[in-house]
């Protein structure tokens, strides 16, 4: 995933959520590993995923979500699931908003 197409996402994730305050972190890794036998390589795997994780603020409440599926779908279930477990929780009194101005 390139850098255009990461900010596409961030954003049309964004544009899902009607919470209080939203946050939306993409990430990314690469895993490789490498297996020995008999001072031979005897394997080889190579592994690449991407995640988001979108992070509500309804009122003092906080709720996570996490995807590694980017359809439309995806994107509008992992908001509300986000929002749903923020609906559950305590109010938290000492919360902080995401960003001060």
């Amino acid at each position: 995933m390139d850098h255009e197409e990461a900010q596409s996402l961030v954003a049309k994730t964004l544009s899902l959520s009607d919470a209080d305050e939203t946050e939306v972190l993409l990430a990314g890794e690469n895993e490789d590993l490498t297996r020995f036998s008999d001072n031979a390589i005897s394997q080889n795997v190579s592994r690449s995923t991407v995640e988001l994780t979108v992070k509500v603020h309804l009122g003092s409440k906080v709720g996570r979500a996490t995807t590694d599926k980017f359809d439309r779908e995806s994107l509008k279930r992992v908001v509300a699931n986000a929002k749903k477990i923020a609906a559950q929780q305590n109010d938290n009194l000492e919360l902080l908003p995401l960003y001060l101005l």
